[in-house]
């Protein structure tokens, strides 16, 4: 297979709030995937996902929907809203922490692991 098109075009995106990387450790290739490029038809990018599922078994979705077309009234025109769910993590990671806090004998309601379900 052809090497992946466009691998580093999110190179240069940075994340102030987590520490450089450890040099002289060694990586695997994360390719970043625009769900924005993808929610909009974006054969390219749809290539991408495909070589990178294919290829390298895993990927990083980038969610931000910055480069998507919007409407008259500033909305965007597809229904997937990434930035929205970015948005709402921070909720998620709070209801998370709630939830890890439960008792034991609160969460061990919930544990369906003898019958062989492991999701709830």
């Amino acid at each position: 297979m052809a090497p992946i098109a466009d691998a580093d075009v999110y190179d240069n995106i940075q994340f102030a709030d987590i520490p450089p990387f450890s040099k002289g450790v060694p990586t695997a290739p994360l390719l970043r995937i625009s769900l924005s490029k993808l929610a909009n038809g974006d054969v390219n990018e749809q290539n991408r996902l495909w070589e990178a599922c294919c290829d390298i078994g895993f990927f990083y979705l980038d969610m931000r929907m910055n480069d998507g077309p919007v409407n008259v009234d500033g909305v965007k025109e597809n229904e997937i809203d990434g930035d929205k769910i970015l948005r709402e993590k921070d909720e998620l990671f709070d209801l998370m922490k709630d939830i890890y806090a439960l008792p034991k004998v609160e969460k061990d309601k919930y544990n369906r692991t003898a019958e062989g379900i492991y999701f709830g």
